[in-house]
């Protein structure tokens, strides 16, 4: 691979030679053709004439057009509407001088940008041109200067594409592409690994190999470690191997742990009193134990914890740096038994990871009581005692406004003489939104709901009209953990603020999440209380939104039929939700057998629904009473879960489905209705 050619400062100065420059003819061409890219195509014979006469005038230009900034990025929105002829010979002109064009600032993004799109016409037959080659003599070219390559601005990030298209995957852009880039990108960013090739050639195979074998045996791979060039070289090597050679993969992550100092043994008061491992604390190193704890094996992290971990785990977790590993621990170990050992050690002492404001730790301990049930209780009770809201009892009750603005009992209600006064509504943070969501999924949560529900009204207009309030909010209608009732109690804390809220730009969503997941007694208060000021709520920028997707309107001027609407919805609601997977169910639900989880599914929804519809018709009985629809809508929900109830205990969606239409009549009587309507009709059509 050659060396990129020096250019004397005085021929720079002249702007004769500079590279990257171009005449003003050729960039008025390129901006045309930005524009017409813009403005799309017609047809698809428009399309492949358009690019047949840009790569007719790209044509052994490739790299000195790439190297101008504007062309540059011109060229990157051509590229995904190319052709896989047209890209092969890009990218063999991008190939031919890789000493330019992978060091080059701008053309080494392009030439990354040529390789992720090619990538997707490995394997296609009908060109007769070799593709696979072009890659492989990239590699081939690249392994007499690796360390060089891997030490370069810019090549670092092509070779980080070319073991990924050798993996047949794009990787999390945060990892191939640099800070700037991404910033500079007007295209959504790829946020997870994306596997582009089902299948592997034997070229891109045996590749893999050499390469993983190269990098392996570099004489300074412990210097790559904290190379902000190379390290994110062996992050992509890692991911790469973790999809397509898991016992390489495992091979790599074990040499990088123990060159990284974290498996060797030792007991736990040389622990204690050691410092934490080098790579652990750098900000380079620290992403590559990320990683490597992300495709390591159970095994290989359990060894990792007990060896090296434990007994120093609150040093780790009060690192500015190593926190982020530990958060990365916890995430792989929640399902485990070792995480109930990890979290004792942790719980004691909670406040003072708090007081670092490292609240990613606290946020995955949550995470992992979710599983781990015994955890709940002690976790909850380190937390209050954190924020000082555990003694006196009656303090409990604020739990959630600290929570959620992350501050103590003190800061929050001010000195002693001012608690008895209304605090100041919480400023919500986002942490404290995620801790508390985690924590809405606890089995044992009576001291969260009592807080949720002894609120000030103020407290939950402000949570509301906060972006990671609703949040917060919609995940407490929509837990499958808290009762119906205690939605209700909420939904009713609500009623008199649903106005201001709705007229919110965050609390309009709020409104209509809760809504959502609002039981039927639920969604007439909401629907009521927002259509008394119906007009006002119009001619707000985003109560109209919110009055248009309640149907406020339709509520007004036909009653019935809005709640006729809300009882089908919210029926098959239920009848589907274990179908799509919208429920948290114990694992003894799922070892009944098929037919007893099916019949006993409908009898508890038709138990619930029952008890939702008496109440409604208990409080507006006589309303309902005038309009004979309701009875076709209740035969037609007997009709439902009489076929759940059917020998056999299955039953289609379809004809679940059908059962439930409006348009279908249940019983022979509402045959005979509908008939007769039918007939009167046709009598008035005639006369």
């Amino acid at each position: 691979m050659g060396k990129k050619p020096k250019v004397s400062k005085q021929h720079e100065r002249s702007g004769a030679g500079r590279v990257g420059r171009l005449d003003e003819h050729t960039m008025g061409y390129y901006r045309r053709v930005s524009e017409k890219i813009r403005e799309g195509f017609e047809d698809d014979d428009e399309k492949g004439m358009f690019l047949k006469n840009v790569y007719a005038e790209l044509d052994s230009n490739e790299i000195k057009l790439s190297q101008n900034q504007t062309v540059s990025r011109i060229l990157e929105m051509l590229l995904p509407l190319s052709s896989r002829h047209q890209l092969t010979c890009f990218l063999r002109g991008m190939a031919s001088d890789l000493g330019t064009s992978a060091s080059d600032r701008f053309a080494s993004h392009v030439l990354q940008s040529a390789m992720t799109e090619a990538l997707k016409h490995i394997g296609e037959e009908g060109t007769g041109e070799d593709l696979e080659q072009i890659y492989v003599k990239m590699w081939e070219e690249m392994t007499e200067h690796l360390e060089e390559i891997m030490l370069d601005t810019y090549a670092s990030h092509v070779l980080r594409s070319l073991i990924a298209c050798f993996a047949g995957i794009r990787v999390a852009e945060n990892v191939s592409r640099s800070k700037l880039s991404r910033g500079q990108q007007q295209k959504d960013l790829v946020s997870e690994t994306d596997v582009v090739l089902a299948t592997l050639p034997e070229s891109f195979v045996s590749s893999l190999d050499n390469l993983t074998q190269a990098i392996s045996t570099l004489d300074n791979l412990q210097e790559c470690f904290t190379s902000p060039t190379a390290g994110p070289v062996l992050e992509v090597l890692l991911l790469s191997l973790h999809h397509r050679n898991a016992e390489q993969c495992q091979r790599l992550a074990r040499l990088i742990l123990k060159h990284a100092g974290l498996l060797t043994k030792g007991d736990a008061e040389e622990k204690a009193e050691s410092t934490l491992p080098a790579l652990m604390t750098n900000p380079i190193g620290s992403h590559i134990l990320e990683v490597v704890v992300k495709v390591a094996n159970d095994n290989l992290l359990l060894k990792v914890v007990e060896r090296s971990l434990r007994g120093r785990l609150i040093k780790v977790a009060l690192h500015g740096v190593a926190n982020f590993v530990l958060q990365r621990i916890l995430e792989r170990v929640k399902k485990l038994p070792i995480f109930e050992d990890v979290f004792d050690e942790l719980n004691e002492e909670l406040e003072s990871v708090l007081a670092v404001n490292h609240l990613g730790v606290i946020q995955r301990l949550a995470a992992g009581c979710v599983c781990h049930t015994s955890k709940q209780v002690p976790f909850l009770q380190a937390l209050m005692k954190a924020f000082h809201c555990i003694e006196p009892k009656d303090r409990q009750k604020s739990c959630v406004p600290l929570f959620a603005s992350m501050v103590t009992y003190e800061v929050y209600f001010g000195d002693k003489d001012q608690e008895q006064e209304s605090p100041k509504p919480p400023s919500i943070q986002l942490q404290g939104s995620l801790l508390l969501q985690e924590m809405l999924k606890f089995t044992k949560n009576g001291t969260i709901l009592n807080s949720f529900l002894s609120m000030a009204q103020d407290n939950l207009v402000s949570i509301a009209t906060q972006d990671p309030g609703s949040y917060l909010l919609e995940a407490f209608m929509m837990s499958n953990i808290i009762g119906e009732k205690k939605k209700d109690q909420f939904v009713e804390k609500l009623k008199g603020s649903c106005f201001q809220i709705a007229c919110n730009k965050h609390g309009s969503r709020t409104i209509e999440g809760i809504f959502k997941a609002a039981s039927i007694k639920s969604k007439f208060v909401i629907g009521e209380t927002l259509a008394e000021r119906e007009d006002h709520l119009l001619s707000h920028p985003f109560g109209r939104f919110v009055h248009r997707n309640l149907s406020i309107g339709h509520l007004k001027t036909r009653k019935q039929d809005w709640k006729n609407a809300q009882l089908r919805h919210a029926q098959k609601r239920k009848l589907f939700a274990d179908i799509t997977g919208g429920g948290q169910a114990s694992m003894s639900r799922y070892c009944k057998s098929e037919k007893e989880r099916i019949t006993e599914q409908g009898e508890a929804v038709e138990e619930a629904f029952s008890r939702e519809v008496a109440q409604l018709m208990g409080s507006e009985v006589n309303e309902i009473d005038e309009d004979k629809e309701v009875d076709v809508e209740n035969d037609e929900i007997s009709a439902i879960f009489s076929s759940l109830s059917q020998p056999g205990g299955k039953t289609s969606v379809k004809s679940l489905a059908a059962a439930s239409s409006p348009d279908r009549p249940a019983t022979e009587d509402g045959k005979k209705k509908r008939k007769k309507k039918k007939k009167e009709k046709k009598q008035t059509c005639s006369d």
